[in-house]
């Protein structure tokens, strides 16, 4: 099943839809790594954009998942960038699924399976379809349990198994609760009652488990000496397409890493994806005379994941980079280094505003 919303980094530019944003409106579930609480203001007082044709059809799913696929949604989905979160709201008396892509990149990203975001989409259209957002009072943790068994049970009905229900709480939540959220072991145990409330309802032919057991190994006849595999020489160069002024699939001679994307004037130059050697993704995002530009997510090979601006090859302009140990810096960057203002959110959920120049930390101008 594949309703991952990296791809919305390839569907080009975002269509501005909305020039304010309302004042007093009332937000439910803002995640966090770590942990979750209500903030307000950023850059969505401005504007916001429409969402990308993925997350639409994620939003799609997860109605017709729940039987409500027949008629016209209660509310909208819009693309909020950089505001790190996905939540519900109401605005003007309009309905609202606000989301950062990025964010749900990240999330993703840390869990290792689209699962989390798609639960965490579904958690937020809960709110809206229970009627939570409607009495002006906020989240509280009956409200938050509520949405998060109507994910269980979504997810159960999409395919995933209750393991992928359950990670984005999982691995995303701190143990304990607050006065709007519920300690993490209680929401596990609701998300599981939603899963298996809908197995009960739609019990499947072949259970779903994302640790499938393996195949015995075939037996090998005793004393008989193993065939040596076939040597074999990487083919380097252009090795499918157009690497000219198309699309095309280069092996980098020396490196070996392969570039799969979009070409011109023999250059990468478009929307690509760059691998390392060993096969795993480097960068994904926009290229511009054979170098990192525009917009993109790098992997870099100490853990570290940068999502954001670059030019002419180097991290450059606003941006989220996520530390292997699970901390994360949002803010600005200048020729690969953190400059200028920004927020550290540490892996336990402590946030504090920093400041660097040439990535060194000062106090605050």
């Amino acid at each position: 099943m594949n309703l991952l919303f990296r791809t919305g980094l390839a569907l080009g530019l975002w269509t501005l839809a909305l020039s304010a944003w309302a004042q007093g409106e009332e937000r439910f579930s803002t995640w966090t790594f770590g942990a979750q609480k209500t903030q307000r203001g950023g850059p969505c007082d401005v504007y916001m954009f429409k969402s990308n044709d993925h997350a639409e059809k994620v939003v799609d799913n997860i109605l017709r998942s729940a039987g409500m696929g027949f008629g016209k949604r209660n509310f909208q989905v819009v693309e909020c960038p950089r505001t790190d979160n996905c939540y519900a709201t109401i605005i003007n008396g309009v309905r609202y699924i606000v989301y950062d892509n990025s964010f749900l990149k990240l999330v993703e990203d840390r869990t290792h399976t689209d699962w989390a975001a798609i639960s965490i989409m579904a958690h937020e259209i809960g709110h809206h379809i229970l009627g939570h957002t409607s009495d002006g009072m906020g989240s509280r943790p009956d409200k938050e349990l509520q949405a998060d068994y109507f994910s269980g049970f979504v997810v159960h009905n999409l395919g995933g198994s209750l393991e992928e229900a359950q990670i984005a709480i999982r691995v995303l939540q701190g143990e304990e609760g607050d006065a709007s959220h519920p300690p993490r072991r209680d929401r596990l145990a609701t998300i599981e009652k939603g899963w298996r409330e809908a197995d009960s309802f739609y019990p499947r032919l072949v259970k779903n488990s994302s640790s499938p057991t393996p195949p015995p190994a075939p037996e090998i006849v005793k004393n008989e000496p193993k065939p040596e595999p076939p040597k074999t020489e990487t083919r380097t160069g252009c090795i499918d397409g157009n690497c000219d002024d198309g699309e095309g699939v280069y092996i980098n001679r020396k490196t070996l890493e392969r570039y799969e994307g979009e070409w011109q004037e023999s250059r990468p130059h478009g929307f690509g994806i760059q691998f390392y050697a060993n096969g795993k993704k480097k960068y994904e995002g926009e290229f511009a005379n054979g170098k990192f530009d525009g917009n993109g997510t790098l992997w870099l090979s100490n853990g570290n994941i940068y999502t954001g601006d670059f030019k002419t090859g180097t991290v450059h302009g606003k941006g989220v980079l996520l530390y292997a140990n699970g901390d994360r810096y949002m803010g600005e960057f200048r020729n690969g280094q953190r400059h200028g203002q920004g927020k550290y959110v540490y892996a336990g959920g402590r946030q504090e505003v920093v400041y660097y120049v040439n990535d060194a930390r000062r106090k605050a101008e």
